[in-house]
């Protein structure tokens, strides 16, 4: 299905230090910075804004000075929202690399206003910036901590932009149009070989589901490169590409499918790919069809914007420990799932509820309870079973925490330089409620009764169950 003539671009007028407005734009693999607008004298520059407290902080550079505070930026800017989907917007946004803008000028359109339009500067040691770029000069600026730093040319090569992609839906779009991926393999039944037919549940509790078989038409005694089977005997002419390693992007993915005597493989960061035409040979040379291919899924966590006071979301949301709690906190929601605040720039999970239709939020940090309007969230968003190559758990802190290298549960985490966080479920008392853990410090806290209640030490360990995702098998994360 052709998507429709593209929308223009939504700019939502912003007063620094109120909470965000609806849908905001995020940086490409970025928890909390998003992509900001503001004119100076008319002329458009862009820069970064991030959530703090609920409320909007911005950076803007501008000649030699780093502009963030109302005075500085006149009290208003502008914040990138996308509402809806390809469907209704007729496009959806995409970062490809700076080098790569010329490529496929008839999917994509430039995201800017006037000669100013966004870049990321992913790759920056201290940490990563968005920052804009001057079309006419090809020099870049960006800010951070009262420092304007500049970069130009060739340097902006492997820096990335955002553009408008005219063409279909994003990977793994969920939408009713977009084609779905099979379902995954299973886990193998213990004592027993892959390949070998048997059916089993997957970890989330899907239907059962046949594992791959042997590739047809390949003599046997061989590796598939292709597909986790081990009876399959496909060899290939060269070996495939490598996996695209891109550290915290929304979309990391490795990509194979069947075109005839071949194999495709499709690599990318969003819908940046490349094609590689691998025949498949047998032992004589001859090429062969594998009919089963590897399907790679998401394996970043996947954190949707919303605002306290907001109706209720429709995409399914992760729960605590999957279930209404029995025996929750006196005058607590028993429904409540996995949220994500920001106060003094570090990351604060809690829990929200449904309450007549609105997300009603709860957070607790340094010793108080944070509660009623604490404008803008994230929510963690439990991903469809094509679209993830991975599962949640509620698993034992004990267990949550183990140092060994090959542990399969890993908690579910939002960290930077001022914290580490994770979600979990704690006991206080035999009753259970959704609140934070720090498992490095062993500490987990909720906030009800006024206050920041906390279990350190032995008490967390004994009390606590931590949200935890596991690789399906023959996926990894980076």
């Amino acid at each position: 299905m052709a998507n429709p003539p593209p929308k223009e671009d939504t700019w939502a007028f912003q007063k620094i230090g109120t909470k965000f407005p609806p849908n905001p734009v995020k940086v490409m693999g970025e928890q909390n910075m998003y992509v900001a607008l503001w004119y100076k004298h008319g002329r458009p520059i862009h820069g970064r804004s991030w959530n703090n407290g609920g409320v909007v902080e911005c950076s803007f550079p501008y000649k030699k000075a780093e502009l963030r505070t109302p005075q500085q930026l006149e009290g208003n800017i502008q914040v990138l929202q996308y509402t809806g989907d390809h469907n209704s917007q007729g496009f959806w946004y995409e970062w490809i690399k700076y080098k790569d803008r010329l490529e496929k000028t008839d999917e994509r359109q430039f995201l800017k206003c006037g000669d100013s339009f966004p870049i990321y500067w992913k790759d920056r040691e201290e940490g990563p910036l968005l920052g804009y770029v001057d079309n006419r000069t090809e020099i870049a600026l960006f800010s951070c901590d009262g420092t304007v730093y500049e970069r130009k040319g060739p340097e902006l090569n492997d820096m990335y932009i955002i553009v408008r992609n005219i063409k279909g839906g994003p990977p793994f779009c969920e939408c009713d149009h977009c084609p779905k991926a099979p379902p995954p393999p299973p886990e193998p039944v213990p004592g027993s070989d892959s390949g070998t037919g048997e059916t089993s549940e997957s970890s989330s509790g899907a239907p059962p589901v046949q594992p791959l078989g042997p590739c047809r038409r390949h003599p046997i005694g061989h590796p598939c490169p292709v597909h986790p089977c081990k009876i399959c005997s496909a060899r290939l002419s060269r070996p495939l590409p490598p996996r695209a390693s891109v550290p915290n992007t929304r979309l990391n993915f490795r990509w194979a499918s069947q075109r005839g005597g071949q194999i495709r493989t499709r690599i990318g960061v969003r819908a940046e790919y490349r094609w590689n035409i691998l025949p498949l040979q047998n032992e004589v040379g001859k090429e062969e069809t594998c009919n089963q291919v590897a399907i790679y899924r998401v394996m970043i966590d996947e954190w949707m914007d919303i605002r306290v006071g907001d109706p209720w979301p429709t995409r399914k949301l992760v729960k605590a420990l999957d279930k209404t709690l029995d025996n929750t906190i006196p005058g607590e929601n028993p429904d409540q799932y996995v949220a994500l605040w920001y106060q003094a720039g570090e990351p604060v999970m809690g829990r929200v509820w449904n309450e007549g239709g609105k997300v009603a939020a709860n957070f607790c940090w340094n010793k108080n309870e944070y509660k009623g309007d604490v404008g803008s969230i994230q929510l963690l968003v439990h991903l469809s079973e094509f679209a993830r190559g991975f599962d949640y758990s509620w698993i034992p802190f004990k267990q949550a925490v183990s140092f060994d290298k090959d542990r399969e549960w890993i908690p579910v985490h939002v960290n930077n330089s001022k914290g580490d966080i994770s979600s979990g479920v704690i006991t206080f008392d035999g009753k259970q409620i959704l609140g934070k853990v720090d498992v490095k410090n062993e500490r987990s806290s909720a906030g009800f009764g006024g206050k920041e209640n906390m279990l350190v030490g032995p008490a967390c360990a004994e009390n606590t169950v931590v949200l935890c995702r596991k690789a399906r098998r023959g996926y990894k994360f980076d």
